[in-house]
């Protein structure tokens, strides 16, 4: 940035204080009609290179960054999408919670935490879904049942759900690890590499995550 650039930067941020830089500040410095510095920052927008490079130079100068949400809207999309669950204290769930983020960050998304509430009605999730235009849910939420999951399939909103795999006719897409057969290949694993006196710390008992995967190594452990 050129010396003159800078002491019009500093000029400007001692004029307006802290508040943030706006979309029509920018257009006033830069010669333009706001409608063009909002095309500049959108990659398929109908603007000519010389004025894209003219308006994000002004926009550099004086330390404007675009409001992703707004311009995403204006445009029909929120580049959001909400991660559901009941509750977000179990530790496993914070590590998916953040790989989910990530990914979603990669993708050019946001993620908007969404807890599910107390009873098993999806209408929490689909209130969120309506108030801040997301693009698609992701149910984090092993407790998560099938009229649960029907209710966002029913209203028409792209889901899937993560934390486990629960029949071979889904209603929604589904990722996650079947808790019987993980058990018996850990079984056989540690049978092979020639250990004998086997034990396994399980959740609550009442939980199918504590069922299916004791179940499953319990019985593998008396045939091998």
């Amino acid at each position: 940035m050129a010396d003159g650039a800078v002491e019009r930067a500093k000029a400007h941020r001692g004029v307006t204080g802290q508040r943030p830089v706006t979309l029509r500040q920018v257009a006033e410095h830069a010669g333009v009609s706001p409608a063009a510095v909002s095309r500049a920052f959108q990659a398929d927008a109908p603007i000519s290179e010389i004025l894209r490079a003219r308006v994000q130079s002004a926009a550099e100068e004086l330390g404007y960054r675009p409001n992703r949400l707004a311009a995403g809207l204006a445009g029909g999309r929120s580049g959001l999408v909400g991660l559901v669950a009941h509750g977000f204290g179990d530790p496993a769930l914070s590590e998916m919670v953040e790989a989910a983020t990530a990914a979603l960050s990669e993708a050019g998304l946001g993620a908007l935490l969404i807890s599910a509430g107390a009873d098993d009605t999806a209408g929490a999730a689909l209130a969120q879904v309506q108030d801040y235009a997301l693009e698609g849910l992701i149910v984090l939420d092993h407790r998560a049942t099938r009229p649960f999951l029907r209710q966002i399939e029913l209203a028409g909103v792209p889901a899937a759900h993560a934390f486990e795999l629960r029949s071979a006719a889904p209603v929604m897409p589904q990722a996650g690890v079947r808790d019987v057969l993980a058990a018996r290949l850990a079984v056989m694993t540690l049978k092979a590499r020639g250990y004998r006196m086997l034990g396994m710390i399980a959740g609550p008992e009442e939980a199918r995550h504590h069922r299916d995967p004791t179940g499953g190594f319990r019985t593998t452990a008396e045939r091998q």
